[in-house]
């Protein structure tokens, strides 16, 4: 299934048009130096503002008359009129699992590469962390473009870590978090900054927000949230749940959660029929508390990733993720990979000791493949090649 998205065009002297041949950003100038403007991806078409070329830099508009530039290199002129509905296939919908050590954060961006979801920001605790997550999102995303919604599944440090950063470099559209309130300087920056930048806020204990970020009809974000949610004392298990849909594919994230919360999950007829995924976003790093046998058999993940910091260092020194026994009953589910199976290192609790664990299935974890992409055609979701 296609999404298309339809661009609004505006006419310059002789009725050409552009059409984008990699993913690159357009600038706000015709320089290379420029700063980014916004991202675009293969296909779409771009309304020429100027005929001519300026520095080797094409003039293009978008609405409502922003004007921006884009070398020539990355684009085919076409001559005359676009096609009678201005209107393309757009991309995937793509899943960033950042490589930010021991911690969370995941963007999520719209197939028409210009609408994002961001669910939690990593820690600063986790050696370079925060400047892996700043390189990453800088990357990814132009500081002038809108970041659409921002989630803090929860208030712990390896969460929202470097939510003060977002929210004072990024323009975001909604903030959600699940409306506890905790003693730590990181979530005092935050509310902080929220201030300040007056962002609009809601909070999953008061209310449910929507949280559709993308405009295309086949791709959908809603939050699940429990009969009881907001009862239990553990941050953990008050983490925001989302759900992202995308034509025939399907993504789980949920946070920290651990048990209670996935009991809960279960037991809410209407969370639990939510829960069957083709992708599941690990709860708390692959610990031992998390993902239980019971949930795991509602969600039947086909492709399951994780994050986490490397054996021993910094805060997992003491956490010790991921844990063997998750691990091994994650593999019960995923899809089996072609190729010989890789050795990830797991902590045997029972041992109490690291241990090398065989990974034959279509389970994937930062400590072992680095930063995760992952892209869903609507009709298939995409892994990243394994190392």
């Amino acid at each position: 299934m296609f999404a298309l998205v339809l661009l609004s065009l505006v006419p310059v002297a002789r009725a050409d048009y552009l059409v984008v041949d990699r993913r690159v950003s357009v600038k706000r100038g015709p320089s290379a130096a420029a700063e980014p403007a916004r991202r675009v991806q293969p296909g779409q078409i771009l309304a020429l503002a100027a005929s001519d070329l300026t520095d080797n830099y094409f003039q293009v508009a978008f609405p409502p008359g922003q004007i921006s530039w884009i070398y020539k290199g990355f684009v085919t002129r076409h001559a005359g009129e676009p096609p009678a509905d201005s209107a393309l296939p757009v991309g995937t919908l793509k899943v960033h699992i950042l490589n930010i050590g021991q911690g969370d954060a995941i963007l999520i961006v719209c197939p028409d590469g210009d609408h994002q979801l961001l669910i939690d920001t990593g820690d600063t605790r986790y050696p370079g962390a925060t400047q892996s997550f700043k390189n990453a999102l800088t990357e990814l995303q132009a500081q002038d473009d809108v970041i659409e919604i921002a989630v803090a599944s929860h208030p712990h440090s390896d969460h929202i870590g470097n939510m003060e950063w977002l929210l004072r470099q990024y323009t975001v559209g909604l903030y959600v978090d699940n409306g506890q309130t905790y003693d730590s300087a990181t979530y005092r920056h935050v509310e902080k900054a929220l201030t300040d930048r007056g962002v609009r806020r809601e909070r999953v204990e008061a209310s449910l927000p929507s949280i559709d970020f993308c405009p295309l009809e086949d791709v959908s974000a809603i939050i699940l949230k429990p009969a009881g949610f907001g009862t239990l004392s553990d941050p953990n298990d008050r983490s925001v749940i989302v759900r992202v849909d995308h034509g025939e594919d399907s993504f789980l994230f949920v946070g920290d959660a651990e048990l209670e919360e996935e009991e809960q999950l279960l037991h809410d007829a209407a969370t639990r029929a939510r829960l069957d995924c083709d992708f599941l976003k690990v709860g708390h790093h692959a610990s031992d508390t998390s993902s239980g046998q019971a949930f795991l058999d509602a969600v039947t993940p086909d492709i399951a990733a994780f994050s986490a910091g490397l054996p021993g260092i910094s805060t997992n020194a003491g956490y010790m993720h991921p844990r063997r026994s998750t691990i091994e009953r994650l593999l019960k589910y995923v899809h089996t990979l072609p190729g010989p199976p890789r050795r990830l290192q797991t902590y045997d609790a029972k041992a109490k000791l690291w241990t090398s664990t065989e990974i034959a299935g279509a389970l994937y974890g930062t400590p072992l493949d680095g930063e995760l992409v992952f892209e869903s055609t609507g009709n298939g979701i995409l892994p990243p090649p394994v190392r």
